[in-house]
């Protein structure tokens, strides 16, 4: 485990819970491995992650970083031969995007990124219902996130579309089959007037199909309705996704998540294929991977350039 703060306790509660654990944990503040170490078991903790990478005894890692470090921290662990599961976003600027792709690539290893909500059992009815759709919607809205936090910082975090808004720009690449061609965006820096990068966005992304999507993201208040929220309609039914994604309604029935099958939002069953994928040393089937994650990150810089000067962008692998 690279990274030892909240998400990646919350992702060790959840492997003890599936029966494994790290070998080996790193962060800068050395005392939170030391923690992680003593509280999840394990044979070290250190501050420095290059220990780590160049453990033989080790197969794979998580990366639960600040977003600064992705880049740096993923090219170094696909250098070294590691499969590894990186936090979303893959990186805030495009240029580490594709060094972490090439990276990948070179080394061939098993690359899956923190999208968790594609694993989200009723997202996954949903794209059963309604595979190939004329419309849909796709938020990920929060409150307002504080000034002084780290995921604020526009060089440490990227501020909320960035940070956050990539699982909906996900989302809504991961609902239609055809290739993104295009976006028109309006919105940028209201919530933190003067940041250098966007907290509210309002994206319509158009599809070699000819199908759309409005995607929204941001933090200008959590909405009562859901944070998360997902529609998609085919010309014959619509799907509507919310509650967290704990509710979907679908041609008249109201279905609802049982967390005693599944994790609602999907995080135990990212964990779950990333250890299958990496001890295979195959590809995931459903996870988001290393290009997945830079189309993402393509799409809302591309929307964010689209709102700052009012022109739609092309959009293309």
């Amino acid at each position: 485990m690279i990274g030892c703060g909240g998400r990646a306790t919350f992702l060790l509660e959840i492997l003890s819970r599936l029966g494994a654990g790290a070998e080996a944990y790193a962060d800068p503040v050395e005392d939170a491995a030391r923690s992680a170490l003593r509280r999840f078991g394990g044979r070290y903790a250190c501050a420095n992650p290059a220990r780590l990478l160049q453990d033989d005894g080790i197969d794979a890692v998580l990366i639960a970083s600040r977003h600064d470090s992705h880049a740096p921290l993923a090219r170094a662990a696909a250098a070294a031969g590691k499969h590894l599961l990186l936090e979303k976003p893959l990186a805030l600027t495009l240029q580490d995007c594709a060094a972490i792709v090439e990276a990948v690539d070179r080394a061939a290893v098993v690359c899956l990124l923190g999208h968790k909500l594609r694993y989200a059992p009723l997202f996954c009815r949903l794209r059963a219902a309604v595979p190939v759709p004329l419309l849909s919607v796709v938020q990920v809205l929060d409150n307002r996130w504080p000034d002084g936090s780290w995921t604020a910082d526009p060089l440490q975090g990227g501020g909320n579309v960035f940070s956050q808004g990539c699982h909906g720009a996900d989302l809504a690449l991961a609902l239609h089959p055809a290739a993104a061609v295009s976006v028109a965006a309006a919105g940028g820096a209201l919530t933190h007037p003067g940041a250098p990068h966007p907290d509210v966005l309002a994206s319509a992304v158009t599809f070699a199909d000819g199908s759309v999507c409005s995607l929204l993201a941001g933090d200008p208040g959590e909405p009562a309705h859901s944070k998360f929220f997902a529609q998609a309609g085919d010309g014959h039914r619509m799907a509507v996704l919310h509650d967290r994604f704990r509710t979907l309604q679908l041609g008249g029935e109201t279905l609802r998540a049982d967390p005693l099958l599944a994790d609602p939002e999907g995080d135990t069953q990212l964990l779950q294929d990333f250890l299958a994928c990496a001890t295979a040393g195959r590809p995931s089937e459903v996870g988001a991977g290393v290009r997945d994650g830079w189309r993402a990150m393509r799409l809302l810089h591309a929307a964010w350039d689209s709102a700052r000067d009012g022109r739609a962008r092309p959009l293309g692998d």
